[in-house]
């Protein structure tokens, strides 16, 4: 996420870090956990950290968004919808708010900020584009209304609700969002804002992991090739889209929505 001090912030989704670096490429911040990083945050699901960055003020106040349930423990987060956001402001205190998943094996690839309290989540399966059942889409969210999950003493599990994690409260809930409210919490409000798979037919990837805005009605996104191969038989193999001769590739899309 670039500065206009020429700086940027980078997330690391193994640590889980935030790392702010100048224009000479010298690392000058570092949030970890326990500094500057609630404690909970150590729980993220490995490779699955802190996918998705941004800022409603030019880089004060950071907004992160982890791509999956927290290992909270592992077991109730691989069966938990909520995935968490990390507000961190510029006094260094933090805020937690839940995201809930359409299906527990997806994930979040990217947060963008779109004004006031409101930002735009890209949430995927791992299905490529193409297959009719493949799940990508933009949801416009809003944290106006939604409850602070965070624990007033930065617990290992984070906040307990009668000795239960977020995540063992909402693991399997058909519906999680009920759960939350019996205890007290209201997740992030979601509306679908644009289908990727129906609005770029042709774009025959699996990751969508990256997004920008580009103005008030386009959104840039990218995919993650993965070097644009794949383990087989032991070895490497080169990746293809299904049915396609085409080797899979880095494409960028810039894709327009049909409301500001």
């Amino acid at each position: 996420m670039a500065n206009a001090d020429g700086s940027f912030w980078v997330s690391d989704e193994y640590g889980p870090y935030i790392f702010k670096v100048n224009a000479e490429g010298c690392t000058t911040t570092r949030l970890t956990v326990g500094a500057g990083l609630p404690r909970v945050a150590a729980k993220r699901r490995v490779n699955r950290g802190f996918e998705g960055l941004t800022s409603p003020d030019g880089g004060k106040t950071l907004v992160a968004m982890f791509q999956a349930p927290l290992d909270n423990p592992k077991a109730a987060g691989r069966a938990s919808r909520l995935a968490r956001i990390l507000v961190v402001e510029p006094t260094g205190t933090t805020r937690q708010y839940a995201y809930l998943l359409e299906d527990k094996g997806f994930g979040v690839s990217d947060i963008l900020w779109m004004g006031g309290s409101r930002y735009l989540v890209l949430e995927r399966d791992g299905k490529w584009i193409g297959d009719s059942t493949a799940v990508k889409r933009f949801y416009a969210i809003d944290l106006k209304d939604a409850t602070d999950l965070s624990d007033p003493a930065d617990g290992a599990t984070g906040r307990l609700v009668d000795g239960k994690t977020l995540e063992e409260l909402t693991a399997g809930a058909a519906d999680p969002a009920a759960a939350l409210a019996a205890a007290g919490f209201r997740p992030v409000s979601k509306t679908l804002a644009l289908d990727i798979v129906a609005a770029a037919p042709g774009y025959h990837h699996d990751k969508l992991e990256g997004a920008t805005r580009v103005n008030n009605n386009t959104v840039a996104i990218i995919n993650d090739d993965d070097f644009g191969v794949t383990e087989a038989d032991g070895g490497m193999a080169i990746t293809h889209a299904p049915g396609s001769s085409t080797p899979d590739r880095n494409e960028l899309l810039l894709l327009r929505f049909p409301l500001p």
